[in-house]
C-alpha cells in the first residue's frame, strides 16, 4: 500500500483499538518475530509480493522481506489475520495441495481466520471496507459474516456509482478459518474516564476529611 494509505489505516485502527502497532523504521522483521507469537489479532498493512509463478511470496517489512517459509516453523495462535495487501491470497497452485499462498501459510502456522486480497486491491476501497469489517466485529459478529457485511455496506454507500460497485473494487477480500466471533479490546469512553476521576476525588476527599477529624 502507498505510505499515505498505510498511515490513515495506521490512525484509524489506533483510534479505535487499543495494542501494539509498529510503522515505518518500527515495523522491523525482528519485531514482527517478537510479537507474532503473542497476537490476539494481527494486523498487517505492507506490501507483497506473491504472484503466481513466484516460488517465495513475502511480506516487505521495513528492513527486509518476510517469507513464506518464515512461518513454516511458526505455531502461533490469533484469532484473526488481516493481510492488508496485494495478491495473499494468491500463489502458486501445487497439485493435489491447493494454493500456496501467504493466506494458506498463517491458516497452517495456527491462525483462527485469514482475511488476504486475491489481486492488486484499490487503496481507498480497501481502507474502507477495512474499517466497515472491524466495525461489524465490534458488534460481535464473526469474522466471515463481518466481512461479507462490510461488502454489503460499501455497496449500499456507493450505489450511485456504477465504478465504484465494479467487482475489482470490493470482491477482492476473502476470508479463510473458522466462523468465530472475534473479540477486540475496547477504548474506555471519555465519560469512564471522567468518573473515574471524580471517584477518586471523592475518595480523596472523604479520607482527607475522615483524617483531619482524627488527628484534631
Amino acid at each position: 500500500l502507498p505510505a499515505l494509505s498505510v498511515e490513515k489505516e495506521l490512525q484509524w485502527l489506533q483510534d479505535q483499538i487499543p495494542g501494539k502497532y509498529y510503522s515505518n523504521e518500527m515495523a522491523t522483521w525482528s519485531a514482527f518475530q517478537q510479537e507474532v507469537d503473542s497476537a490476539a489479532v494481527l494486523h498487517i498493512g505492507a506490501h507483497a509480493v506473491a504472484a503466481p509463478g513466484d516460488p517465495f511470496p513475502y511480506l516487505q517489512l521495513y528492513d527486509q522481506p518476510f517469507y513464506l517459509f518464515d512461518l513454516r516453523y511458526k505455531h502461533f495462535a490469533p484469532s484473526l489475520v488481516w493481510l492488508g495487501a496485494c495478491r495473499t491470497g494468491d500463489g502458486n497452485l501445487v497439485e493435489g495441495e491447493g494454493m500456496n499462498s501467504l493466506s494458506r501459510a498463517f491458516a497452517a502456522a495456527g491462525a483462527g481466520g485469514v482475511v488476504a486480497g486475491m489481486w492488486n486491491m484499490n487503496d481507498n476501497a480497501s481502507a474502507e471496507i477495512m474499517q466497515l469489517f472491524y466495525t461489524q466485529l465490534a458488534n460481535g459478529e464473526n469474522a466471515a459474516t463481518a466481512l461479507h457485511n462490510a461488502k454489503e455496506e460499501y455497496l449500499h454507500n456507493h450505489r450511485s456509482s456504477q465504478i465504484l460497485q465494479l467487482p475489482y473494487y470490493w470482491a477482492g477480500f476473502t476470508y479463510s478459518g473458522h466462523l468465530q466471533s472475534i473479540s477486540l479490546p475496547a477504548k474506555m469512553p471519555v465519560f469512564a474516564w471522567v468518573l473515574a476521576g471524580i471517584c477518586l476525588l471523592t475518595l480523596f476527599i472523604f479520607f482527607w476529611v475522615f483524617f483531619k477529624k482524627i488527628y484534631k
